[in-house]
């Protein structure tokens, strides 16, 4: 009996896991649900990380956008899929096959997310994804494992210095447990023990 249980828990978990993941992938759009935190740039140097930093996030799936976007200004990726956790995201549409180079900082160290090897030489491998000319969002889903405190793009300006933009992080809502009060949560134990 306990084995049997042990084997349908384990099953949940990872169909639960499942789920979380595809979800993620298939969404019609990236998750808004709550804003983490947002910073505006000014002057930003070419080929920079641009990061933020926030009050420690618990795993899960988030979304970070660039908007408001002033000059030229992008993320550097790739244009085959490196990253199967996550979508790149254009003006709220989802973008096949591309992902934005993402770093986040786990326990005081920055780790790079989304790996994607700096190449001298641009291809689907190395690519740099613009934010401007008609566009007016660009951003990145992702799931993080491990309670962080900090994420970022690695941005190209184009050889500018003028560029500006806002960077924000949303995190997507996780269902809440119901807890119950008073009389109820007395009842509910008493039927608890009965059994």
């Amino acid at each position: 009996m306990r084995s049997s249980f042990v084997k349908l828990y384990r099953s949940a978990l990872i169909l639960l896991a499942l789920f979380s993941l595809l979800s993620t992938v298939i969404a019609a759009a990236p998750p808004k649900d709550r804003k983490v935190t947002d910073k505006r740039f000014e002057n930003i140097a070419d080929n920079s990380w641009s990061d933020l930093s926030f009050s420690v996030q618990q795993p899960g799936t988030y979304y970070i956008e660039m908007t408001d976007i002033k000059g030229k200004w992008g993320g550097w990726g790739c244009k085959n899929n490196k990253y199967p956790d996550g979508t790149m995201w254009i003006d709220g549409k989802s973008v096949a096959n591309s992902d934005l180079r993402l770093r986040y900082r786990v326990k005081g160290d920055w780790v790079e997310l989304i790996k994607i090897k700096q190449l001298g030489v641009i291809n689907d491998d190395w690519f740099p994804h613009d934010s401007f000319d008609k566009k007016k969002t660009l951003g990145q889903t992702f799931v993080a494992k491990e309670t962080f405190d900090a994420a970022g793009l690695h941005t190209p300006t184009w050889n500018t210095k003028d560029s500006q933009g806002t960077l924000t992080l949303y995190g997507k809502s996780v269902g809440t447990a119901v807890k119950a009060k008073g009389k109820l949560a007395t009842a509910w134990a008493k039927l608890k023990l009965s059994h």
